[in-house]
């Protein structure tokens, strides 16, 4: 069984603190798209997303940033990495 926050963190490009306003990253849908995606479904895709928050940036496609619980599958949420977790 593929480890689902370590293929997500070598899928997912590094936040950028220098762009202001742009989507950055990866959709969601383009990482469960990805013809080796670990996930049976986008669902299971958002869990992950949230049960792993500390790791990602997920935000809209102006930049603003997205509570993770309340994320759906018809959102279009923008991923990328940060530089280090952030305590919760």
């Amino acid at each position: 069984m593929v480890d689902s926050l370590a293929w997500l963190r070598e899928q997912v490009p590094p936040f950028d603190w220098n762009l202001k306003g742009d989507p950055q990253g990866i959709t969601a849908r383009d990482l469960f798209d990805h013809p080796a995606t670990p996930f049976s479904s986008m669902d299971s895709l958002l869990l992950s997303l949230r049960e792993h928050r500390q790791w990602f940036h997920l935000t809209d496609e102006e930049g603003h940033q997205l509570d993770p619980p309340e994320l759906s599958a018809a959102d279009k949420i923008w991923v990328s990495v940060r530089q280090t977790p952030w305590a919760s």
